[in-house]
């Protein structure tokens, strides 16, 4: 199959693989119910639809189909909001049933949470968010439930709050947001954008977004706002 993707590994480069279990740790993690288990850059910005405070606007929306708590999806998209927000992007949240009436105008990015192992779609077992296809800008990103709680909660440690678990998936999900508007991208050395991510990474109290990343980002989301307007 002939297709560009990019892939968020635990804990090891993308070069190289990592065999985790295979059960799931969701029956186990507080808040969650699954019926499977930053520096900024700077970028121009001409003619590109803008959030009320006069940043760029990226519109989202969420299929969740891991089952989510309420609480951890609003976690979640708090999360992204707060670091999209900090390279001067801000965020608008579309309703699934919305999309789902009919085509909404511009470009909405969806965001699929899965509750199945990466392994179903011939992946990794290791990981934990997907961006298929060569499309730019790609219509869809893919996050492993499965993977992202086994991940954050290794075995014999505390349960994660609903807090501590919407941000670790905010922080995957921004990650795989950043590799559909900069498809040419490298992963960085550290922060948001490395190629793997631990526990500690994904529940940290900040996570830094490097400038060449947030300026890259800025630049695709731009290009691809301009083309709305064409």
């Amino acid at each position: 199959m002939n297709m560009k993707m990019w892939c968020l590994g635990v804990g090891l480069a993308l070069s190289s693989a990592l065999a985790v279990p295979s059960s799931s740790a969701t029956s186990t993690v507080a808040g969650i119910e699954s019926s499977t288990a930053i520096e900024s850059g700077s970028a121009s910005a001409v003619f590109c639809p803008r959030h009320e405070s006069g940043e760029l606007t990226l519109r989202l929306a969420l299929f969740d189909a891991a089952g989510l708590n309420a609480r951890v999806t609003t976690s979640l998209k708090q999360e992204i909001e707060r670091i999209f927000a900090g390279v001067g992007v801000g965020i608008e949240w579309m309703e699934p049933e919305v999309l789902a009436a009919g085509r909404p105008h511009g470009y909405v990015l969806k965001v699929l949470m899965l509750g199945f192992e990466p392994t179903a779609w011939n992946l990794r077992p290791d990981v934990m968010g997907t961006v298929l296809g060569r499309r730019f800008p790609a219509t869809a990103v893919y996050l492993f439930e499965p993977v992202i709680v086994r991940t954050l909660v290794p075995s014999g440690r505390r349960l994660m709050t609903p807090l501590e678990l919407g941000r670790a998936f905010g922080r995957v999900t921004a990650h795989e947001i950043v590799h559909v508007l900069a498809p040419d991208l490298e992963h960085a050395s550290s922060g948001l954008m490395a190629a793997a991510q631990h526990g500690q990474s994904l529940n940290s109290p900040v996570e830094r977004f490097d400038g060449q990343s947030a300026t890259a980002f800025r630049l695709g989301l731009s290009s691809v706002l301009r083309r709305e307007r064409r």
